[in-house]
This record gives C-alpha cells, structure tokens and sequence, in this order.
C-alpha cells in the first residue's frame, strides 16, 4: 500500500496538511527548535468529519523513536501507514518552516495585479489600516458596516468596490452580544441581502500571546480581513516602551489578509502610545463625530491622515441614523454626507474644499464666504489667498467683485450652481 502525496498550505506558523486518498488532516503549530530537537504539536483528525478526532500529540520531529512511537498510538484508532504519513508530514513542515519567505529580485517584477484596495479607500488588500478616534464616538459602528461590506460583498454606499472575502472581528473591548446587536441592525438597516455574516472570537491576552489560534482560524475559514478591535487592549501599548508595540505589529504581520485595527487617541489628536504604532501602519484615518444630546443621529467625519501609497483621499463623511430605544439598537443607517455642511467637523476640512463646499450655492464676496465658514476676520488673507491660487482653475472672479465656482471644464465666464 502507497501513501498519497499530502498539500499542505499554513497561515504563519500553522500548518494543514492533507492526504486526499487517506481521507486525513493535520494541523501542525507550536513548533520550537532547539539545538538537535524540533518539536511540534500534532492534531490528527478525520477530513471532513469535525467529530473525526484521531491523535493529538508532541512530537519531536527529528526523533526515530518519538516518531515510531506516535506511530503506533495512530495506528490504535486507525490502520494506515502512519510511519509514512508522518515522515511525510516532518519533512515538509520543517522544509517550510526554516525556508520563510522566497528572496525576489525587484526592480524588474510584472506590473501589480492583485488590487491595491479590499474595500475602498478604507481597508488595503494584504496591509494593515489604522482607523482611530476617541471612546464612544462610533468608531466600531462603522467597522460593522465595513466588516459587512468585504462579508458579503454589497457595496451599499457606493465608490467602495469591495473585494468579497471572509471576515474575522477579534475582539478585545466589547462581547459577542453587542457586536451581534450592531451587525444585526446594519444589516436591516443598510438592507444587505447576503446571508453570509461575519466571524467573531472574544479575545483577552494579547494578538502575540494568541497569534497561533488565530492564525489557525484564517487557515480554516480562509479569512480575507480582520478587525482588530481595539489595540491597545490587544497590544498593551504604551507611550514608553515600545516592545509590545513591536511584538504586536509582528504577529498582526504573520496574519496574511487585509487588517484593520481600531484604535483610540490622545487629546492632542494623535494615535496613543508608541510611535510605532503610527510609522508601521500603511494607511490611518481619523475619526470624529458630532452627535446632539437625545439624538439618535451622529454625524460622523473621516479623515484621512497617513498614505504611504498613493495621496491622501479627501474627508468622507456620514450621517448614521439610529433606530430602537436604550436597551436595544434594532436598525442603523449610514447615508453619505458632505463633511463641509458638518458645523463642528468642517474645521478640520482643507480651506479650499470649504470654499467649494459654499461657493457651490452662489458667488459670494471674501467676507461673506468667510463667515459662511465660520472664520474669524484674521482668517480672510488665507481665504484671499486660496481664491487667487486657483483663479480660473477652481474659482472665477465676476466683475462686482463677488467669487464663483467655475464649473467643471469651464476657464471663465458663469460660477457653477446646483
């Protein structure tokens, strides 16, 4: 009797390995090396039968007897060629584990082809993406709605082309219950008609002291985006030492997938603790939100604050309307909403897109645009200068004296109107 080749494939260190003809699966993970020894943990089941348990063990894979040994208890519940099958398995999984990542060349590599977005400009295919903010102002509401987007592929607001794939939610703040509750509302109320939901596991040690579960679960499930929520309870992160910091980002590295954490931030309106934190990341925005006492609506702002590919996307907003009573949140709607129209949040918004934001209603003069704004006198040089910058480029001056907005294509004559 021959033994059939095994496929193997692995998330970090966790490894699948399984034998088609044999009808078998192992997952191989905690592997340490030591001097002559190499051990691992092995789980032998049945493929395809979650109640298939056969084996699970410790191995040390360089060991003739040890293997000899694990053998026979294998061949207690199950008659097959298992001093094969677990020769097989030791070669491969070490081959695998000391190779790591092929060296390439670059300079000379084929043009990009996996997309630079999962979900667009929010989540980044294969990269890690910071959306940070202070406690309470909604930040895990709009990782429902993101989170539900990539799960099912409906892209409910338009301008996001999700990548459809598999969602895990890690989850170190909240309970399943509440997460449940938020899905189930974003859901009905964003009318998503996939029935495909999102994965949940309640986390309370660190992403590195659990990164191995972890890695076992995007293994199984095939998973395409984590949400990391939040990060300094995954990572014990402070502003003085950075070594949780590192060792965080590190085992969020291992994770092959899209990652999104959410974080929280200083009153000075950085990301809290290490600066590693901030350099590591390939994309962050920050949130903000303004919300009326005794309201059910919050409007909320995203800017966009680090690229380390491609230019920063202008401020997004959205008006998120609640429906339900205080125990329970049974429906929430997200609607797009010009950030320029937010009284509060529109500050933060370049001057230039406030200027076209209140020009597009009529011409106006200096003064008048800028007290539409908001701005203090002291503040008209910079409105006069933004107008003059982009004269016959963005805005057109009348013969009164008033400013417009050209539209778009247009080098002079009529401002633009809606």
């Amino acid at each position: 009797m021959t033994v059939s080749i095994p496929d193997i494939s692995s998330v970090g260190d966790v490894y699948k390995l399984i034998w088609i003809e044999e009808h078998i699966i192992a997952q191989i993970d905690h592997i340490s090396e030591d001097r002559d020894t190499v051990t691992a943990e092995f789980n032998f089941r049945l493929n395809g039968d979650v109640k298939g348990h056969l084996y699970m063990g410790k191995l040390n894979m360089l060991s003739a007897t040890a293997k000899d040994k694990f053998a026979k208890e294998l061949n207690k519940r199950l008659e097959l060629e298992w001093d094969t099958i677990l020769e097989q398995a030791c070669v491969k999984v070490i081959e695998a584990y000391r190779k790591g990542e092929p060296a390439v060349r670059i300079g000379n590599l084929p043009s990009r082809q996996k997309p630079r977005y999962r979900l667009y400009p929010w989540i980044l295919e294969d990269n890690i993406t910071t959306i940070y903010g202070f406690g309470g102002k909604g930040k895990s509401k709009f990782a429902t709605l993101l989170a539900l987007t990539v799960q099912s592929g409906e892209d409910k607001l338009g301008n996001m082309n999700p990548i459809k794939g598999n969602v895990l939610v890690l989850d170190w703040e909240s309970c399943k219950e509440d997460w449940d509750e938020y899905v189930k509302a974003t859901v009905l109320g964003m009318c998503f008609e996939s029935n495909d939901l999102p994965l949940y596991r309640r986390c309370y040690r660190t992403l590195a002291n659990e990164i191995l579960e972890i890695q076992a679960l995007v293994l199984e499930h095939e998973i395409k985006l984590i949400i990391v929520d939040s990060v300094g309870m995954a990572s014990e992160v402070t502003d003085q030492f950075h070594s949780s910091a590192i060792s965080f980002l590190r085992a969020a590295r291992s994770l092959p997938c899209s990652i999104l954490l959410i974080d929280h931030e200083t009153k000075e309106g950085k990301q809290f603790g290490s600066v590693y934190k901030q350099n590591e990341v390939r994309s962050a925005f920050e949130l903000k939100s303004e919300q009326e006492s005794g309201e059910r609506v919050i409007s909320m702002a995203l800017y966009h604050t680090k690229a380390n590919s491609g230019m920063l996307t202008k401020p997004q907003g959205f008006k998120v309307s609640f429906e339900g009573n205080e125990e329970t949140t049974e429906m929430v709607i997200f609607e797009r909403e010009n950030v320029a129209d937010m009284p509060e949040l529109s500050k933060d918004v370049p001057l230039k897109d406030r200027l076209i934001n209140v020009l597009a209603r009529g011409a106006l003069k200096i003064e008048e645009a800028a007290q539409e704004m908001g701005l203090e006198e002291k503040k008209l040089p910079s409105v006069k200068s933004i107008l003059k910058r982009y004269k016959n480029i963005v805005f057109y001056q009348l013969t009164d004296g008033t400013w417009g907005l050209l539209q778009k294509g247009q080098s002079k004559g009529e401002y633009y109107t809606e």
